[in-house]
């Protein structure tokens, strides 16, 4: 890309800033051809021509959380591998849920793949079709056209949408291996979902023997938390002694989108994914934490945005963990509004609507039991029990003690006295539960339960024989 011209050389050349050739006689630009979203598992299709005039196929992730933490990566199998015979016209893209005999297996466009850790895998792929510029020249038209010496375009300012190779890398088959695996990365100090690989770089070669294993695979993997893309190539237990070179691309003019060769090429609205639930009731003194996931076509950054409508009733919005959630902190008095979430990427937004509601607490706080009641009591035939349970009301209320049964009492007489209770057992055993209840004058309560048995006494008799009945005879 950055070859120098001899002093002695016709033609043009222009650089950049940075020195390098974005110009001349030889250096072809590359025109996007096609483009398109594919699902993981579909095939892309062009022409086998495509290869042979120079074409190369490239992909990204499109609508993913560009902050989750595992990273997301693209696996396919090229048609041009000549281990399925030659040239065909497709790259066919990993499918998430992957198939082992009749078993699925997880979806892993929400699993993350270990083994080797690969993150998950994209569930659309975005992908352009770019060929080195064919556009013809057209004499009515204004602006720069630059020819290669046998005639074709190199350049052409008629030509909206061009793509650049930015980077190649190359794995170090020698290095330590990671699960069979060898590795290379490509790093940018900017949004690295910006950044689009060679589809026709990647071959996949899954091995189905282990659930969760994806298997020997070359895949490029993008990861927001370090912007930077790591691709795995595996390494056969030493039988691919080469490293493979990996080619790393993006739009012309800092442009992520393939709808425009510019920085004002055509944006696409935020897609909202989910996160946000239709209502929520927030509770007393608390807060409800909402962390909706919107994400931008284009792969740039989401802004969370918020606004009420009704009565907050004193309750607070606010924006926490770094803009990614959204706290709704609950206030002193009754609320009822709606909340709209926005998520905008800078030029274009997307609302979603949510209902929160919040009932203030009473004034009058309810009793709450103290002492007094065992966990079960054994009554005693002929003798009273008596129940002095303690509760206490906030506000210094006068309570009303009263009772319920659960169960049958069978005899035993159960009263309330002066706020104790009383139980006396009669002739039967018995065995209940008994349920003590407190009330304050606003009919705010409070209970407490307790275990009652009582099993009766019985006495043995023996009889006692009168004299002279023991065994001796009558006396005289």
């Amino acid at each position: 890309m950055d070859s120098e011209k001899g002093m002695s050389d016709y033609g043009i050349e222009i650089r950049n800033e940075d020195g390098n050739i974005i110009v001349d006689d030889v250096y072809k630009n590359f025109q996007v051809m096609a483009y398109g979203i594919a699902d993981a598992g579909d095939a892309i299709s062009f022409s086998t021509g495509d290869y042979e005039d120079g074409s190369l196929l490239f992909g990204r992730p499109i609508n993913v959380n560009q902050n989750d933490s595992s990273g997301w990566h693209i696996a396919g199998s090229s048609g041009s591998a000549t281990v399925f015979g030659g040239v065909s016209a497709y790259v066919n893209l990993s499918d998430p849920v992957i198939n082992m005999g009749y078993t699925p297996h997880p979806d892993y466009s929400t699993t993350p793949i270990t083994s080797p850790s690969v993150g998950k895998i994209t569930p659309k792929v975005e992908w352009v079709l770019i060929k080195p510029n064919v556009t013809s020249p057209n004499a009515g038209d204004y602006g720069l056209e630059v020819y290669a010496p046998d005639g074709t375009v190199s350049f052409a300012t008629g030509v909206e949408t061009t793509f650049d190779i930015v980077s190649t890398v190359t794995v170090n088959p020698n290095s330590t291996a990671y699960n069979y695996h060898n590795t290379a990365t490509f790093a940018s100090s900017d949004n690295i979902f910006n950044y689009w690989i060679c589809l026709s770089n990647l071959m996949h070669f899954p091995t189905m023997t282990v659930p969760g294993f994806f298997g020997w695979v070359s895949t490029g993997k993008w990861r927001g938390s370090t912007n930077s893309i790591t691709f795995y190539q595996p390494n056969w237990g030493q039988q691919n002694p080469n490293g493979l070179q990996f080619t790393i691309g993006r739009f012309n003019g800092d442009n992520s989108s393939p709808t425009g060769g510019t920085t004002t090429g055509i944006n696409s609205a935020p897609i909202y994914q989910g996160g946000i639930a239709s209502s929520y009731t927030i509770p007393q003194g608390g807060y409800i934490d909402i962390s909706p996931l919107f994400t931008d076509p284009e792969g740039g950054g989401i802004t969370l945005l918020t606004s009420t409508t009704g009565t907050l009733g004193g309750a607070t919005v606010a924006s926490i963990n770094n803009g990614t959630t959204i706290r709704v902190t609950a206030g002193s008095s009754d609320a009822n509004f709606t909340l709209t979430i926005t998520g905008s990427d800078g030029v274009n937004d997307v609302d979603v609507n949510t209902t929160m509601t919040h009932t203030a607490a009473s004034t009058n706080v309810a009793p709450y039991y103290v002492s007094g009641i065992n966990s079960s009591y054994t009554l005693t035939g002929g003798q009273t029990t008596t129940i002095s349970p303690l509760f206490i009301d906030p506000e210094g209320q006068t309570l009303t003690v009263s009772h319920t049964i659960t169960g049958s009492t069978n005899g035993v007489n159960v009263q309330t006295v002066n706020n104790t209770i009383e139980l006396t057992p009669g002739a039967q055993a018995s065995s209940f539960t008994l349920n003590i209840l407190v009330s304050d004058p606003s009919g705010a309560t409070a209970q407490q339960s307790t275990s009652i048995t009582y099993t009766p006494t019985t006495t043995s008799y023996t009889p006692t024989l009168p004299p002279n009945l023991d065994g001796g005879g009558l006396d005289p």
